[in-house]
């Protein structure tokens, strides 16, 4: 055993990465900010990316992500929008946030292997489920504005652009 157990939820790296404090450390709002989205729990093309909560260490910001891998199978902590991966970070300039590859949000039920690694994906046609730091659940639905989407992933980005 590796102390290693697949999650379909991704934590949001961005939100997480430093130890803020609630809820001052989230100045756009705890209701305004995702914490957790959804995440195939096994995505790629040819070789999968098992995403991992860590017995180990913390499920963010535990031991090097590279530690455990094999020819057909890599694993990654729980995370979205985690740069270190080169996954779609947001860009905030002049009050506006976007993707890092523009247009990009998230996925609507793909295949696995259709499945983007570097994005978060819902099962649910309807939208993704997603936690957000005040404690709620929402739907965000498939096709919503990048910038929304993206200024929600932001804790600090002074945006004003709604989730719905």
């Amino acid at each position: 055993m590796n102390g290693l157990g697949n999650t379909s939820y991704a934590a949001n790296l961005v939100a997480f990465y430093a130890a803020y404090r609630l809820p001052e450390g989230y100045p756009d709002g705890t209701s305004a900010t995702i914490a957790f989205g959804e995440h195939y729990a096994r995505c790629g093309p040819g070789i999968r990316y098992n995403f991992s909560h860590s017995l180990i260490g913390s499920s963010v910001m535990g031991a090097p992500p590279d530690q455990y891998y094999d020819q057909l199978n890599r694993h990654r902590r729980g995370s979205f929008a985690d740069a270190y991966y080169g996954d779609v970070v947001p860009v905030t300039a002049n009050g506006v946030t976007q993707p890092s590859r523009a247009g990009a949000t998230f996925q609507v039920a793909p295949q696995v292997e259709d499945c983007d690694p570097n994005l978060p994906q819902t099962p649910h046609p309807g939208g993704m489920l997603v936690l957000l730091f005040d404690g709620s659940v929402r739907t965000v639905r498939g096709g919503i504005d990048p910038s929304a989407f993206w200024a929600a992933v932001t804790r600090d980005g002074g945006e004003t652009t709604p989730l719905d």
